[in-house]
């Protein structure tokens, strides 16, 4: 194999590591994710995804992110479309 694909493949690989590790961690447990390293979880939850989408704090950030999200996407045609 040729150097530059050897390197692209490390390369890679170390961009996946972060995006496998957080959702590894997110089917964790909080008593998993506290007190051992472990690269599959020992038991699988989808609790902490249950908590945050029917969480109303979490309802409430995430329209306010959407709201502002708009707004600023809005804001944008309108100064770079004349442009």
């Amino acid at each position: 194999m040729k150097i530059k694909t050897v390197i692209l493949i490390i390369y890679f690989i170390l961009l996946i590591i972060p995006i496998y590790w957080m959702i590894n961690t997110s089917f964790k447990t909080n008593f998993e994710i506290g007190s051992m390293i472990t690269l599959v979880p020992e038991k699988g939850t989808a609790q902490n995804y249950i908590s945050i989408f029917t969480s109303p704090i979490w309802m409430k950030s995430f329209l306010q992110t959407l709201t502002y999200v708009f707004i600023n996407v809005a804001i944008v045609l309108v100064s770079a479309v004349p442009a």
